[in-house]
């Protein structure tokens, strides 16, 4: 059984020996025991190979016996999380192993504070090279004059003038050469990890630089409503707290309501300007917010209050919020202006951007006719940059789309189609690969990300498979949220004060519309590829935890809704229709087929399985594999797959009912 399929309570039983193991092994290495410390740290390794932590503490232990290995997992830590300290030990390992370790001084010098011990090992291996120190002063070695520029202007002296934190990048030059460590990446050195949430009248949070953790972050607290703002320190340095990554240092704050004067939203923001995660927020709001009517299930009475329903269909905007994001920003923006109705609009909202290729692409969409661009000089996050758009379509239906999307042909207009289909229809959502409780083929988080090809052909097949057919949802998600204007005009805009950067607040919209009697449905006969940026980086599971907390606040039973909603799963036949689809279409390439019957438990047979597989196929015949399987219910059933690709999951049939 892989790690990703193993039952909850076994997952937590390995982590915890995993654990134990890394503690044995970390005593055992500062008693001088090296052979019992590796012993212990491969074990930890091979039970949470993922974990960051496990594979740091094997690599500092092979470092000077197997420098090889400690290379390769060092590198595999520094490139998926840049931490300072993987690049240093993999600058170790190639110094032992006879290299010149430019790649990794490189990477330490641009992205992260400079430090003693990064300063020495420049000095001994750099030659020319540069870094910048939390001050904000740059150290620069090299041939012929130095020359600084910050953001293009250029900079006399080596310290950075006031304001510098909220740059992007520094060059530095020597006799007119880039020096090693040029351009050095301020926002990337002076990026803030943390999240604020309310409690008990007050705020409390954690914040750090992940890139420069010796730095105590200087952060700015603000209740605009009530004209009063101080700043103060982050402290309590080394805090403990759960889910901030590998070896991460937060710092704990904690804010009274006696110290927080006025009513209205707090904002707290960094040197950069930019608020924290889960800012601005309303300590007062968020204690006062409560549920004003039990939620309203599709099929039962509807509730008294009247839907004002437009009998025509309106025009509808595009809304899409764009915080940078690089290629993803480009071509799902290229995917919407190519398949955009002559009869709609794209509105672009750029809430406070700072990527140059991304600001020049948005200038460049602003002159073409029917696109709209609005800009917010500072990000407000998806709630407020939502808003922004929806406000500005004022009559119009609205479509929220990510801007890291792909959109296949004819989407919008079948989108609409869906959403006139019943007069109480308040909001559409399509398939995804990523999206909640509408993903496919397999949960969130587990499928691949499809290319635009890839989504053209996954949306034929489930235009193919479920046509129109429109399926009620407890709520829509707001990857691509198609919303009616009447459904938006009786339940009001996104909570954006409660809400922050976003997580949970179409959520809310949504359910306080289905108090009014309008329809949240699904489209399956529709598929939007969805790449799933981390926008929140360690901070996103923290937001999502404080606003899921609000949600069911506001909405008691919501929790217990979409659960129930799961044990039914009435999406079940739409995503089997769709892999049948898939299943079919693959059809064509055989000549013939075998039917091969196993178990589950892996082992020797499933190598054996894998070995027939290949010699079927490679004979032109499709090896239909069946083997036993239970349903959400946990009634047996038969799983059917094409060899041992798992990428139909949903050709389950439960026996012996079908």
């Amino acid at each position: 059984m892989s790690h990703a399929a193993e039952p909850a309570a076994a997952a937590l039983a390995r982590t915890a020996l995993a654990r134990a193991a890394m503690a044995n092994g970390m005593d055992a290495l500062a008693s001088g025991d090296k052979i019992n410390a590796i012993a212990w740290l491969e074990r930890a390794h091979r039970l949470v190979p993922q974990d960051a932590n496990a594979t740091l503490s094997l690599a500092s232990a092979l470092l000077d016996t197997e420098t090889g290995r400690a290379a390769g997992l060092f590198r595999r830590i520094a490139e998926r999380y840049d931490i300072r300290q993987a690049w240093l030990g993999l600058a170790a390992a190639h110094i032992l192993l006879g290299q010149r370790p430019r790649e990794s001084l490189s990477a330490i010098l641009s992205r992260h504070a400079l430090t003693p011990d990064a300063e020495s090992l420049a000095e001994r291996y750099g030659g020319n090279w540069c870094g910048l120190r939390a001050c904000g002063t740059i150290v620069a070695q090299g041939n012929g004059r130095v020359a600084i520029s910050l953001d293009g202007r250029t900079i006399k002296g080596s310290v950075l003038p006031p304001g510098w934190e909220t740059a992007r990048i520094a060059e530095v030059s020597a006799g007119g050469r880039p020096l090693l460590g040029s351009p050095i990446q301020v926002a990337a050195i002076r990026r803030l990890a943390g999240c604020a949430e309310a409690h008990g009248g007050g705020i409390r949070g954690w914040v750090w630089y992940p890139n420069d953790p010796d730095t105590a972050p200087v952060l700015t607290i603000s209740r605009p409503d009530a004209g009063w703002e101080r700043v103060f320190v982050a402290g309590d340095e080394n805090a403990m707290v759960p889910d901030t990554g590998p070896l991460a240092r937060p710092r704990r704050f904690q804010l009274d309501a006696a110290t927080l004067p006025g009513t209205g939203p707090v904002h707290i923001r960094g040197p950069d300007g930019r608020d924290l995660t889960g800012s601005p927020l309303d300590p007062v709001a968020e204690r006062a917010a409560h549920a004003s009517a039990p939620l309203w299930i599709p099929g039962t009475p509807e509730p008294s209050r009247l839907i004002g329903v437009a009998k025509r269909k309106r025009g509808v905007t595009v809304v899409v919020p764009v915080h940078d994001g690089g290629p993803p920003v480009m071509a799902c923006l290229d995917s919407v202006l190519e398949s955009l109705p002559g009869d709609a609009r794209l509105l672009i909202v750029d809430d406070g951007s700072r990527d140059p290729a991304v600001i020049a692409k948005l200038d460049g969409m602003a002159r073409l006719p029917h696109v709209k661009l609005l800009r917010n000089k500072r990000a407000l996050g998806f709630p407020g940059a939502a808003n922004t758009g929806m406000r500005a379509a004022k009559s119009r239906d609205v479509v929220l789309l990510n801007s890291d999307t792909l959109v296949p042909p004819g989407w919008l207009d079948r989108l609409r189609a869906a959403a006139y289909s019943a007069a109480d229809i308040g909001t559409v959502t399509p398939f995804s690969n990523d999206a909640s409780l509408v993903s496919y083929p397999g949960p969130a988080g587990t499928n691949p990300r499809p290319d635009q090809a890839a989504t053209n052909r996954l949306d034929r097949l489930a235009r193919k498979a479920n046509g129109g057919v429109v399926i009620d949802i407890p709520a829509g998600v707001g990857f691509c949220l198609y919303i009616r204007r009447d459904c938006l005009d009786a339940a009001g805009l996104f909570r954006d004060g409660l809400f922050a950067q976003g997580y949970g607040e179409e959520n809310d919209f949504c359910l306080r519309a289905r108090r009014l009697g309008w329809r949240n449905v699904a489209l399956p006969g529709l598929f939007v590829a969805h790449i799933g940026q981390v926008s929140f980086g360690a901070a996103a599971i923290h937001l999502r935890a404080r606003n899921a907390r609000l949600l069911e606040q506001m909405h008691p039973g919501y929790d217990k809704l979409v659960a129930d909603f799961f044990a039914v799963d009435p999406l079940s036949g739409a995503r089997r229709a769709i892999d049948l689809a898939v299943w079919r279409e693959r059809a064509r390439r055989w000549t013939g087929s075998a039917i091969l019957i196993t178990h589950a438990d892996g082992g020797g047979v499933e190598r054996r399985l894998a070995r027939t597989v290949a010699a079927h196929e490679a004979a032109g015949r499709r090896a239909i594999v069946l083997r036993p399987a239970t349903t959400p219910s946990g009634t047996s059933a038969i799983a059917v797959r094409d060899g041992v690709k798992e990428d139909v999951p949903n050709l389950v049939y439960a026996m012996p009912a079908e």
